[in-house]
C-alpha cells in the first residue's frame, strides 16, 4: 500500500496523506448532503465531538460518519 507523509508546519507533525484525503473528502461529502461545519449548537452542525463535520477533528484519521451525522442527514431528508 502506498503511503506518503505530509508535514504540518504549525506543529511539525507528520500526517498520512491518504488518511487526510479520506477525512477531508468525507467531511466535504457531508456538505454535499446538507451538513454544516462548526459548533453553533444547531442539530445540523458538526458540534458533536465525533462528527465528521466537527472543525476540530483530527485530519490524521479515516473518520466515518457517526450516529450524530446520520441522524442529522435524516432530519434534513425525512
Amino acid at each position: 500500500m502506498y503511503s506518503e507523509t505530509i508535514t504540518n508546519h504549525v506543529n511539525n507533525r507528520g500526517y498520512n496523506l491518504i488518511n487526510v484525503v479520506e477525512n477531508v473528502m468525507t467531511h466535504e461529502l457531508g456538505h454535499v448532503m446538507g451538513l454544516r461545519d462548526g459548533t453553533s449548537g444547531s442539530p445540523l452542525s458538526g458540534s458533536h465531538n465525533g462528527s465528521v463535520m466537527n472543525s476540530n477533528r483530527s485530519r490524521n484519521r479515516c473518520d466515518v460518519p457517526t450516529n450524530f451525522d446520520v441522524t442529522s442527514v435524516r432530519m434534513i431528508y425525512n
